[in-house]
């Protein structure tokens, strides 16, 4: 797999929001992720015990569409956020159980205005 990128995230609170990582080998070809699995989280600093929000492909809220990963937050998840800085990192775990990391970085919540 290609290098750790690092990406910086503003999430608008209350929207639907997603990105996309699509992942290459180090040929810049496409990488078959059939059958792997990925999940994330969010930290207010990367040492914090305390997991202000989580992803994965388990919960279905994290998924892998042939060699790409779709991270995506519903409005009421980020509507229910009560941090606006946070750390997080992408993990893709492979069928012979290698962790790879592929990005990591901060996010920024943008505070909903219009709300209930």
């Amino acid at each position: 797999m290609s290098g750790l990128r690092t990406d910086a995230l503003t999430i608008p609170q209350g929207v639907t929001y997603g990105v996309q990582w699509p992942i290459r080998d180090s040929d810049g070809e496409a990488v078959d992720l059939t059958g792997w699995s990925a999940r994330a989280q969010v930290r207010t600093s990367a040492g914090s015990p305390v997991v202000a929000h989580e992803w994965s492909t388990a919960k279905g809220n994290l998924e892998i569409v042939g060699s790409t990963v779709i991270l995506t937050v519903e409005p009421a998840e980020s509507s229910d956020w009560g941090w606006s800085r946070g750390e997080y990192d992408v993990e893709l775990t492979s069928l012979d159980g290698t962790v790879h990391r592929v990005t990591q970085g901060v996010i920024h919540v943008s505070p909903e205005i219009t709300r209930d």
